[in-house]
């Protein structure tokens, strides 16, 4: 299923650009579910569409379908995620005795489940450090890496992924999981950010970043 118009009814092997496969996409949520498939794989927008998201998933867990997904962050720990995606996932879930499984490079991975099985053989932990490090010059998403992210953009502009408490709501349910895993039970969490403007222009796989006012 695809989300484009423009690609439905194109060959599943032309849209990523390999030979065909006779497959042909749809973005039509009916036909997909009268094909009463076992298992949907969802790789949906679960941050910019997070509402329409669930609502299309919770359509095919309903109707018996098992999910997996790497679209929903705050879904990797269930018991820590927000009421609003829980909540309609597990009633789902119930409703046509399915399973959801969300998973992911980071989180889902190397942010808490790799932690965790190293805490297992600490016999004591004073303190615990996840960081993330990453050379995102060749990220050649141009949307995720200027809009989602802010690069390029002025110190006054605020993007999407630090607006609100969407950090923590994406990856907070990763900081609870780790410390239920240790039996630490947290008063709270916090959020900081800090920019950084470039003197010269840099050239990444998404475009020129250029140098713009502080």
């Amino acid at each position: 299923m695809v989300q484009r118009p423009e690609n439905a009814g194109r060959d599943a092997g032309e849209i990523v650009g390999l030979k065909e496969t006779g497959i042909k996409a749809t973005n039509s949520v009916d036909e997909v579910l009268a094909q009463k498939p076992d298992c949907l794989a969802y790789f949906g927008d679960g941050v910019g569409q997070a509402e329409q998201s669930i609502e299309n998933v919770v359509r095919f867990l309903e109707a018996g379908i098992d999910v997996v997904t790497t679209s929903f962050a705050s879904l990797v720990h269930p018991m820590f995620a927000p009421d609003e995606q829980r909540v309609p996932i597990e009633a789902a879930c119930s409703k046509g005795g399915t399973s959801f499984f969300a998973t992911g490079i980071e989180p889902g991975l190397a942010s808490d489940h790799l932690p965790m099985a190293l805490l297992t053989g600490i016999e004591r932990v004073d303190s615990l450090r996840v960081s993330e490090i990453s050379t995102y010059a060749f990220y050649p998403v141009e949307h995720v890496q200027r809009v989602v992210f802010g690069f390029g953009e002025p110190l006054s502009y605020v993007p999407p992924l630090t607006q609100g408490n969407r950090i923590t709501q994406t990856w907070g349910p990763v900081v609870h999981g780790l410390a239920h895993a240790v039996g630490v039970k947290l008063d709270g969490l916090r959020e900081w950010f800090e920019y950084a403007t470039t003197s010269v222009d840099l050239e990444t796989a998404f475009g020129t970043v250029r140098p713009v006012p502080s």
